[in-house]
């Protein structure tokens, strides 16, 4: 892949090597029918997505394509065309964002149904708004249905002219292998913790903060904004993360009493899947510290009581397999106070 400047803004941290494949794409006026950007949640996947989508409506590329040699590529997503300006507010007539419906009760549904891609065969078929490309994005693209899946892989099959299909998720083998091998597949790997510092400096943060910051993102460079950008977020993440660990160390009774004030009364599955997965991190980190991996530590900030925990000298990685066991029987309504009490127990 190129090694030159990146010539766009593409307002994320990170993956050139993806960036500049994609700004090749642009430059040559040549696209897969459909791209599927997998990894980590929180790395920039939909942002890139956003903004590919973007480059590719925007009224400049019209006229690149046209070879209008007052044209540079540089000039994409001017954000002053009549184009862009829509774009921007979510108004953009054919650009389609895909994503769960609601219940009744407002909580979203469990999965992308066939009649949302049935729909969404409709609005392709017609004709362009702006004579320009459609571009439809799927954030979740884990979530879809078989029927769905099925019914998207007809499209992917007899793709209509100028239509661009971007499929997001966190793994490739989470989306159909028939989807999957009529996608340009692009792998979006964690940050280095150095780079997202260097980005956090530029906020009104100490150096302290910002590479405490850049270590709880866990190479995630959105989740490192997110922290920099809301400051409740991130004290309240903290203390969070310090009450998880607490729940290791005392007797079992008080742990046990603290797991139900951290867990409440209501609203518990949520509660449930954010004390797994920040203690998912936390065993990761006493994982680390264990083999001298200091410098990958997570959370940083909690360096000596990880420590003081770490000497109890468990197989920390066998603690990390039963917690993302817990997180399954969770998320398939496995009563969360009893999957939690059985991690602490055992």
């Amino acid at each position: 892949m190129s090694e030159h400047k990146l010539q766009l803004n593409w307002d994320v941290i990170g993956h050139e090597p993806i960036l500049h494949f994609l700004e090749k794409n642009l430059d040559n006026q040549s696209f897969a029918h459909a791209y599927l950007f997998v990894g980590p949640g929180k790395i920039g996947k939909t942002t890139v997505a956003k903004k590919f989508g973007n480059f590719v409506v925007c009224e400049q590329f019209q006229r690149l394509s046209l070879n209008d040699t007052g044209v540079k590529l540089k000039n994409l997503g001017c954000g002053e065309c009549n184009t862009c300006r829509m774009y921007s507010k979510g108004l953009y007539a054919d650009f389609h964002l895909l994503e769960r419906e609601e219940n009744d009760s407002g909580t979203l549904k469990q999965n992308i149904s066939v009649k949302q891609i049935r729909e969404l065969h409709t609005h392709l078929n017609k004709r362009s708004f702006q004579n320009s490309y459609k571009v439809v994005l799927i954030p979740e693209a884990e979530t879809l249905s078989d029927g769905a899946s099925n019914s998207l892989l007809k499209f992917l099959e007899e793709p209509t002219q100028q239509t661009m299909l971007i499929l997001v998720a966190p793994d490739k083998n989470m989306v159909l292998p028939t989807i999957l091998s009529r996608c340009q597949v692009l792998q979006y790997s964690p940050v280095s913790r150095e780079t997202i510092y260097q980005q956090l400096l530029n906020k009104d943060i100490s150096k302290n903060e910002a590479w405490d910051m850049a270590a709880l993102s866990a190479g995630r460079p959105t989740g490192a904004m997110q922290f920099a950008e809301d400051r409740d977020f991130y004290f309240e993440y903290k203390e969070k993360a310090r009450g998880v660990l607490q729940l290791l160390s005392g007797g079992l009774a008080d742990r046990l009493l603290n797991l139900e004030k951290m867990l409440g009364r209501t609203d518990q599955k949520r509660k449930a899947l954010e004390i797994l997965n920040i203690l998912t991190s936390i065993y990761r980190d006493l994982q680390l510290l264990k083999v001298y991996q200091d410098d990958l530590v997570q959370h940083v900030f909690l360096h000596d009581e990880l420590k003081s925990v770490g000497r109890e000298n468990h197989a920390w990685h066998k603690k990390i397999k039963q917690v993302q066991e817990g997180i399954n029987y969770v998320e398939h309504n496995v009563t969360p106070r009893l999957v939690l009490e059985t991690i602490l127990i055992s």
